[in-house]
């Protein structure tokens, strides 16, 4: 899973450091983690107004499909309920775009022999960061390939909707993506 805050660059222009902190990164953040958790997910890294999760890692189950797709629903409804108050509270409207793919990766120590970061690495993660991208707020945009490893007979928590393939930075044909859509 791919989260990606909306126009936060825009924002963090218009608003006091410690506001964006305090009332929008800290509960943004809050939120996702609590709803990864009780998936059995794991968070992976925050990235300045992102984030990624995992299913898979530390400990793998037959489903993990399903509760990666469950958790990124629960994520956009939970972000749907911060976006209520941050816009009573603050006058502002933030969304969320979500990314979802599935496939193999490492989580490994990289970087210099001063500084290293336990890190995911692998195609999987970079397809998520670019189905984030295009994923419009309140979206979650689903690789086939997480389409492909649900269960035959899974009824998803929201319809699920084929879109046109896209072309992905990095990738050489379309890429086919499945989408969600959360209000």
């Amino acid at each position: 899973i791919f989260a990606d805050l909306r126009d936060f660059t825009r924002l963090t222009e218009l608003m006091d450091p410690r506001v964006v902190v305090e009332q929008i990164l800290n509960r943004y953040f809050t939120a996702l983690t609590e709803v990864l958790y009780a998936h059995d997910g794991t968070v992976e890294k925050f990235l300045g107004d992102g984030l990624i999760g995992v299913f898979g890692t530390p400990i793998a189950y037959p489903d993990d499909a399903r509760r990666a797709l469950e958790a990124a629903v629960a994520m956009q409804r939970a972000v749907a309920t911060l976006t209520a108050w941050w816009r009573a509270e603050l006058g502002y409207t933030i969304g969320m775009g979500i990314g979802l793919s599935y496939g193999t990766a490492i989580i490994a120590r990289v970087g210099s022999e001063q500084r290293q970061d336990y890190t995911l690495i692998g195609d999987v993660v970079n397809t998520a960061a670019r189905l984030s991208k295009v994923a419009r707020s309140g979206q979650v945009i689903i690789s086939q390939r997480l389409v492909d490893a649900l269960p035959c007979d899974y009824q998803p928590p929201l319809p699920l909707h084929p879109l046109e393939p896209v072309l992905l930075k990095g990738k050489e044909r379309p890429y086919p993506i499945v989408a969600v859509e959360v209000h």
